[in-house]
């Protein structure tokens, strides 16, 4: 199964758009952070089609933190200088708000504080006698 899910943040407007059949397509790059200090922020393209296009459009901005849900799809494009190119893009199931433009840098609150876990009473293993204290064994079934 492909799917990918990635928190980032929208790095351009999103553009909408029709396909040649006449269904919606809405566009953008979203950025999240590399895994090393010194590498730059990776970038993907996002692409949303159908309803899903228009809410992208209507109701996502430059700057909006966002958890994306999908598919991730390969495409080969030409460059300008004739080369070819590989680039990810992210084919979006769905689209989770997580925080709207200046909104989103702020710090998350700290998470709610549970109450202390109760457990159960240590378990008390049942007194044993020595051996000698048992009572002689005796051959007769009682039953």
């Amino acid at each position: 199964m492909n799917s990918i899910v990635l928190l980032g943040e929208v790095a351009t407007r999103p553009e909408l758009r029709e396909t040649q059949d006449g269904l919606a397509r809405a566009s953008f790059i979203l950025r999240f952070g590399a895994q090393r200090p010194e590498e730059p922020d990776y970038q993907v393209q996002v692409v949303a089609f159908g309803n899903t296009a228009g809410e992208v459009n209507d109701q996502y901005v430059q700057g909006d933190q966002v958890v994306v849900e999908g598919r991730l799809q390969m495409n080969s494009i030409t460059k300008q200088d004739g080369t070819r190119e590989k680039r990810a893009e992210v084919i979006v199931r769905r689209l989770h708000p997580i925080g709207k433009g200046q909104e989103a840098s702020a710090p998350l609150p700290p998470p709610p504080t549970n109450p202390p876990i109760s457990r159960p009473p240590a378990y008390k293993a049942p007194s044993v006698r020595p051996i000698a204290d048992q009572p002689a064994f005796n051959d007769e079934i009682p039953f």
